[in-house]
């Protein structure tokens, strides 16, 4: 049997990151540059080989992404434009924890070594996206 370990630990510094927003008049979205972010976390994760043709894998990833620095231009209510600060909120659609699971079997037919049988099974989890 074999049994693979891993772990990482990450602290990202981003500029110029790109957001979608919507435009300051309130019609449809725009592509611009968010002033800079921080991404920081850890992802671990473990492989167990209990036999030649099976393995399984199991990974988990905890990551907390802020913006650093980021203003944004709305119109309020009122009709008004206003000014938003972004500093510390967390960006959106960067989730805070992700699982996977997996599972492989292989069959290698006999006398036909470049014919396999592959199965494989997997689960991926997202969850906390804001």
């Amino acid at each position: 049997m074999n049994v693979d370990l891993s772990a990482t630990i990450f602290y990202l510094i981003i500029n110029d990151l790109q957001l979608t927003q919507f435009s300051p008049n309130g019609f449809g979205r725009m592509l611009s540059n968010a002033a800079s972010a921080i991404s920081k976390g850890f992802e671990t994760g473990i492989r167990i080989q209990p036999q030649k043709d099976l393995y399984f894998k199991i990974t988990y990833n905890f990551s907390d992404a802020r913006f650093k620095n980021h203003l944004d231009t709305l119109r309020n209510h009122q009709g008004d434009y206003e000014t938003i600060n972004y500093k510390n909120n967390r960006i959106p659609y960067a989730p805070s924890h992700t699982f996977n699971f997996t599972g492989t079997h292989s069959h290698t037919f006999k006398g036909k070594p470049q014919l396999s049988l592959i199965n494989f099974i997997e689960y991926a989890g997202v969850n906390g996206i804001f």
